[in-house]
């Protein structure tokens, strides 16, 4: 279930707004007395009782991933950076990898604006996913240009992986790649030029698979975003490297037991009658499915935006491991517009709050797990709407 998605290729300011029906504010203190719930009182999404935590071989559900804000009078940038593995070396190696350097990009390009967040995409075992979406405003240019930057790293070794990593050294992956996406393509998206899947594509893993995802202009118009393609393994299962250490990586021990406390996650959600958010190839909304942040107790707190499918509307739900803790709001609302970890048991979400005159009056929303319920740093605006 892949929880990636495209955003909007108008200027990011503009991409917070979007409509919502109106529903009764609910304040910090109902949240925390109804919602949030202790996991040692509590059973298991699955039904059982709690059990060790299932994280606790994996450099994943050691580390903290905090946000560093950059603001200047051009810029706004938002980026990840981690703390807490073993080996000091590959952290800075990592670390290094995910920085942005405001003034590098204005000795590049003097005259433009630059806007960057990041969300999480994959956190299982000693893999780390981070997708930052970028936007590139050139001084009197009709619009910006958009852009999703995969970062994809082994947490032991530090190693940055790419699509080719995941497939046999002299296999034909490529071809391989290009006829799934037209299989995919059934609304005829791309161009009739469409000459394949090239190296260079965009390529995310997933938690069953893959995304291969093209830019802007590439084969769609500007206004179609990314349109991005999800491929199962099953689909390229002979081209892959099944000895490399991608895929090694994404079938050891720690990870397939994480990615089975979140495929519990999800199917909890679904018995609720809810889908977890994820992408269509034609979909330019700007939302964010997944987050997922370590606590002080080794487990792992996450976030999963669902809706019932037909509307705009639904939930945050929350989940300490596969321990179902309760959703973001009383009633349906808006979905969220992004939301990643920062800090130890920490997820930050933005919400857009439409006024009656139409305009956006964005608000964000700290969730932390305290270690025995979740707290939230601030009441919810008494017009969210």
């Amino acid at each position: 279930m892949p929880f990636t998605r495209q955003y909007r290729t108008d200027h990011p300011g503009n991409h917070r707004r979007r409509s919502a029906l109106a529903w009764a504010a609910i304040s910090l203190a109902v949240a925390a007395c109804t919602v949030w719930t202790s996991p040692s009182t509590a059973k298991a999404a699955n039904g059982t009782s709690p059990a060790a935590s299932p994280n606790s071989e994996s450099l994943a559900s050691s580390i903290t991933i905090v946000a560093r804000h950059i603001e200047t009078k051009k810029d706004d940038i938002t980026y990840a950076q981690i703390s807490g593995l073993p080996n000091a070396k590959v952290e800075q190696k990592i670390n290094a990898s995910l920085a942005i350097d405001p003034n590098h990009l204005q000795r590049s390009n003097p005259t433009d604006s630059y806007w960057n967040t990041y969300q999480l995409l994959y956190l299982a075992g000693n893999l780390l996913e981070i997708e930052y979406d970028t936007y590139d405003y050139t001084q009197g240019a009709a619009h910006g240009m958009p852009g999703r930057d995969i970062h994809l790293v082994n947490l032991a070794t530090g190693q940055t992986y790419g699509e080719k990593d995941l497939f046999k050294p002299g296999s034909n992956y490529l071809q391989t790649l290009t006829n799934a996406v037209k299989a995919r393509d059934t609304q005829n998206i791309l161009s009739p030029r469409f000459s394949g899947v090239k190296p260079t594509d965009g390529f995310a893993l997933e938690r069953d698979g893959i995304q291969i995802f093209f830019t802007p202009y590439e084969w769609t118009p500007y206004a179609i975003g990314f349109p991005s393609f999800d491929i199962p393994f099953a689909t390229v299962q002979s081209d892959i490297n099944t000895r490399g250490t991608l895929w090694q990586s994404i079938h050891s021990a720690a990870s397939q037991l994480a990615l089975s406390v979140q495929n519990r996650d999800i199917a909890k959600i679904q018995s609720l009658g809810f889908q977890p958010y994820s992408v269509t190839p034609t979909d330019t909304e700007q939302l964010q499915g997944f987050a997922a942040a370590g606590t002080n107790s080794a487990q792992t707190l996450y976030a999963f935006t669902a809706s019932k499918g037909a509307n705009d509307e639904g939930y945050l739900f929350f989940f300490l491991d596969d321990h179902y803790l309760g959703t973001d709001t009383w009633k349906e609302h808006a979905l969220n517009l992004s939301m990643y970890p920062d800090g130890k048991g920490t997820i930050v979400v933005q919400y857009e709050n439409t006024q009656p005159n139409g305009t956006s009056d964005p608000f964000t929303m700290r969730f932390t797990w305290t270690g025995s319920k979740l707290l939230l740093s601030r009441s919810f605006p008494a017009d969210f709407t």
